[in-house]
């Protein structure tokens, strides 16, 4: 889409290149894109092979019920029997909601606001 820019652009943020990296995420074979209706997202610059990786992300780089500063909360809401889904859904939310504090937020602001958690 026109309203699209490639990550290497001048409107590309930086800092979730440097979360990448500060985070130890690889990836290779994709440009980063992004546009106003759908956030960032990688594109590939060719057509991919079967079982290609493309990126590895370490676990604790990952926003999931485990690594979420609520952790032990959320863990309680599956237990008392909350779909995995939604408890992945408030992690977002409360991620979201805890702005600069929260370790995600470089990579939260390249989410599309619009997505439907």
């Amino acid at each position: 889409p026109s309203a699209a820019m490639v990550a290497n652009g001048p409107a590309f943020s930086r800092s979730l290149i440097k979360w990448f990296e500060h985070n130890s995420c690889l990836w290779s074979g994709v440009d980063f894109v992004t546009s106003p209706e759908r956030g960032t997202f990688a594109v590939a610059r060719h057509d991919l092979s079967p079982n290609c990786t493309i990126a590895a992300i370490p676990k604790d780089a990952m926003l999931s019920r485990k690594t979420a500063a609520d952790a032990a909360a959320l863990h309680e809401l599956l237990d008392e029997g909350l779909p995995p889904v939604e408890v992945l859904s408030l992690a977002v939310a409360l991620e979201r909601a805890a702005g600069r504090r929260s370790r995600w937020y470089t990579w939260l602001k390249t989410l599309s606001r619009d997505e439907p958690l």
